[in-house]
């Protein structure tokens, strides 16, 4: 519990299945289980086991792909075949955090720093 900064509570729910943690707490969920975040979010359901094969096959099978055009975030959703509303609203959260969490790691300053 002390090293992902969740509370006794949310782990509690966690561990009985009643509740999702909220995405900022996957990194450190992931490097407490020793699982990848991606392996998380499959593990969570978030992501549909099929990702993680098409992510190895895609990696070891096929690199030719690595680095083709991008796609939007909501294109990936429809890809990866999450088509219900909360799985893509969870998906596409964790994308917009996903992002944050970059910008902010290039500007350490935030906003305040760029006034």
């Amino acid at each position: 519990m002390a090293d992902t900064g969740m509370s006794s509570s949310s782990v509690s729910r966690l561990i009985k299945g009643e509740q999702i943690p909220h995405v900022k707490f996957f990194p450190a969920l992931a490097a407490v289980t020793g699982l990848n975040p991606v392996e998380l979010l499959v593990a969570a359901e978030i992501l549909p086991r099929e990702y993680l094969e098409s992510q190895q096959t895609l990696s070891e099978n096929n690199p030719s792909q690595v680095g083709s055009d991008s796609i939007t975030p909501e294109e990936a959703a429809e890809r990866l075949g999450i088509r219900d509303d909360v799985g893509r609203y969870t998906f596409l959260a964790v994308v917009d955090k996903l992002r944050e969490d970059e910008a902010e790691a290039e500007n350490p300053g935030g906003k305040a720093a760029q006034m």
